[in-house]
C-alpha cells in the first residue's frame, strides 16, 4: 500500500480532522486560514501508520509554511550530513537552547537537559543572544554534571532587582 493510500484511510482522515478542528483551522505558523491546510508529521517512527501518532507529533500547517519546513528541513539535513561530531554535538546543544527558549515549548515545570561538553558550547553560543554569559550557564550547571536548568537560567536573568519575580 502507497503513503497515498495511508493518507486516504478513514483513521488517517478522522485523525486529520481532529488536528484540523483541534487548530482552530488555522495554520500553526502563520495562522493563516485562507490556505490549504496540511496535517505535518514531525517525525516518522518505522513501521508508524500516519494515524498512530500522537496529536504532539503532529503540526497543522498551510501549504506555503509545509513546503517551507521540508525545504528547511531538507537544507539541514545536508549541513548536519557535513559536520564533524564535535560540530554536531554543539549544533544540537543550540538546537535544543533555542527550541527550550521559544514560550511555545516551556513548559509549567521548567526544563533541564543533559548535555555533553560540546553542546555546552552551544548552549552558550545560543544564550548569549539573550544576554547570558558563559559564566551564568556555567553556574546554572548541576555541580559535577552537564545538566543546565535554561528554563530556570533564563528566569533569574529576567528577574527584576528586589521584585522576586
Amino acid at each position: 500500500m502507497s503513503y497515498g493510500d495511508l493518507l486516504r484511510d478513514p483513521r488517517w482522515q478522522k485523525k486529520r480532522l481532529e488536528m484540523l478542528e483541534a487548530a482552530g483551522w488555522k495554520c500553526s505558523g502563520c495562522e493563516k486560514t485562507t490556505e490549504t491546510l496540511h496535517v505535518h508529521h514531525v517525525h516518522y517512527r518505522r513501521g508508524a501508520m500516519p494515524w498512530e501518532y500522537d496529536a504532539s507529533e503532529l503540526r497543522v500547517l498551510c501549504e506555503t509554511c509545509h513546503t517551507n519546513v521540508h525545504l528547511a528541513q531538507q537544507a539541514l539535513l545536508e549541513i548536519v550530513e557535513a559536520c564533524s561530531i564535535g560540530t554536531l554535538a554543539k549544533l544540537s546543544g543550540y538546537a535544543q537552547t533555542i527550541w527550550a527558549i521559544d514560550p511555545k515549548n516551556l513548559r509549567s515545570d521548567g526544563i533541564a537537559f543533559t548535555y555533553s561538553s560540546n553542546q555546552i558550547e552551544g548552549i552558550r553560543d545560543a544564550l548569549s543572544e539573550f544576554g547570558i554569559t558563559a559564566d551564568d550557564v556555567r553556574d546554572a550547571c548541576v555541580e559535577g554534571s552537564h545538566v543546565v536548568d535554561v528554563v530556570g537560567l533564563l528566569a533569574k536573568k529576567n528577574e527584576k532587582p528586589g521584585s522576586g519575580v
